[in-house]
């Protein structure tokens, strides 16, 4: 049962129908209600030019059942000898009329072979999708995909229609992708307003703890997780145990089963991990208590990860948007055709075809390398920021009154920045530009892997999947190399071949 909500570009006089109510009180079997459309009249016979109407009965929603096995987002009109909707009027309204409203209680959906015979036909409930059209309505509802539908038909029996029909659909489009967007954000203003404000105290509250009890926090992190995973293997037998709700899924329980045993064990092994690794546990809280002192004399460093989530946003928006044009650019050409008709006798109509331009394409490729190279440069700039940042921390004398570092800087971040900017920028391209590389040849493979699932040849699967692996070993190594390159940069201030050297 597919409905689709229109959008009118500009208000309109015509009072519309009502919709019927979620509770479907509206709904009343052996009531008379009212088909509309422009179908066959007879069987196999043409369209009709004039709007008909015909009123069927309601079926009991059991007897529709029962006759055409349906589900309780249908129901069932018609059943009467040459009465009914035929091939043509998908989607016509069924409405039922009052003294004081008309209720649109559904759309047609599907029907017998032969039309006006003693079998129903079946219309897609109204009542069931009402709160789905309130939400998209009222723009509680995120809609993925802006579906246009413009149909424009004016049909009487005495008057011609002979025009000639444009429908302007880039700007129709614009016009809707702009007012869905608004309402969007307008609805989950607030919903965002608190889940920031929420995820900045939380974070807040997190550094405090690391700042004066790192130790802590790290234990509290590892009986975290251990609760987590002695919880969930509990949980885990506890539905395996009692084998009845699942008598008639055994691959259900079986899994469970697996999961069970699988959280058992984790559990287990973590909890040796943990105490086998303790004393490097300790240590790694007295190396987060002592950087978390450093953070509290770079206080703008807690800026940082914002500003690189804002620019990698823009980042993405951006390729994404040069992949649709890349993708989506093409020639548009013009076509009247002219069609024979009864009345009029011609209707004329214009169309657009899109062609494709499959040679732009291939700049997908420099594309998707840039992005590549953008993503890393841009990361990179962080990191070597706050490498630089707390070198400069590390190495500054300690004053033994406040047990503060005395820097010789007035703001060590600014001036890591201003450094970077200035001498590093090239350092930092070319370890980017190392990378991105290597992350393209990796996507190559991995989209000829998933391509070999369609084509079953286990030669080729084995071949992908090993070089997929290699490719990932030899990023993640060069990876690290470029890093710890940056790193000596910052503490040092060399090239990149220079640091590079001193890490080999």
């Amino acid at each position: 049962n597919d409905f689709m909500i229109l959008e009118l570009q500009k208000p309109t006089s015509f009072t519309p129908v009502t919709l019927a109510a979620a509770d479907d009180s509206d709904y009343v079997a052996g009531e008379d209600a009212t088909v509309l459309g422009w179908g066959y009249t007879t069987n196999n016979g043409p369209l009709s030019y004039e709007l008909n109407s015909v009123d069927v009965p309601l079926w009991n929603d059991q007897n529709c059942t029962q006759q055409l096995n349906t589900d309780p987002s249908m129901l069932c009109a018609g059943g009467v000898l040459n009465k009914d909707a035929c091939v043509g009027d998908d989607g016509s309204p069924l409405i039922i009329s009052s003294s004081k409203k008309d209720v649109l209680l559904g759309l047609n959906s599907w029907g017998p072979k032969n039309c006006g015979t003693e079998v129903p036909s079946v219309y897609s409930r109204v009542s069931n999708v009402r709160a789905w059209i309130d939400s998209i309505v009222n723009a509680t509802y995120w809609i993925g995909m802006v579906a246009l539908a413009i149909a424009a038909f004016s049909h009487k029996s005495s008057v011609g229609f002979a025009k000639e029909i444009k429908m302007r659909s880039e700007q129709i489009m614009i016009t809707q992708l702009q007012d869905t967007a608004g309402r969007f954000v307008g609805a989950l203003g607030n919903v965002l307003t608190i889940a920031t404000g929420i995820s900045l105290s939380t974070a807040a509250f997190y550094l405090v703890l690391l700042r004066y009890c790192g130790c802590i926090s790290v234990l509290l992190s590892t009986l975290g997780i251990e609760v987590t995973l002695a919880y969930s293997s509990y949980r885990l037998l506890n539905a395996t145990a009692d084998p009845l709700p699942y008598a008639n899924d055994p691959a259900m329980l079986s899994f469970l089963q697996i999961s069970a045993v699988a959280m058992c064990c984790a559990a287990i092994l973590f909890l040796l991990f943990a105490a086998v690794m303790m004393s490097r546990l300790l240590l790694a809280g007295a190396f987060i208590t002592h950087a978390s002192r450093a953070l509290s004399q770079l206080k703008r460093l807690l800026v940082l990860p914002f500003i690189s989530y804002v620019l990698l946003l823009v980042l993405f928006g951006w390729g994404i948007l040069v992949t649709v044009s890349l993708f989506g650019a093409g020639e548009t050409s013009t076509r009247i055709a002219t069609i024979s008709a009864n009345s009029p006798s011609t209707i004329r109509v214009e169309t657009e075809s899109f062609q494709v331009s499959t040679k732009l394409r291939w700049l997908f490729l420099f594309h998707a390398w840039g992005m590549y190279w953008s993503v890393n440069f841009l990361l990179s700039i962080v990191e070597m920021i706050t490498a630089t940042a707390v070198s400069l921390w590390y190495f500054s004398p300690e004053n033994r009154v406040t047990g503060l570092k005395d820097f010789e800087e007035a703001d060590p971040v600014s001036y890591s920045a201003h450094t970077i900017v200035n001498y590093h920028l090239g350092t930092l391209a070319l370890s980017s530009g190392v990378v991105a590389p290597v992350e393209y040849i990796r996507s190559f493979f991995l989209y000829l892997e998933n391509k070999n699932e369609f084509d079953a040849n286990t030669f080729t699967e084995l071949a992908a999947k090993c070089c997929c692996c290699c490719i990932w070993c030899f990023k993640h190594c060069l990876k690290y190399i470029c890093k710890e390159a940056v790193y000596i940069t910052a503490i040092q201030g060399t090239d990149f071949y220079t640091s590079g050297k001193v890490l080999l």
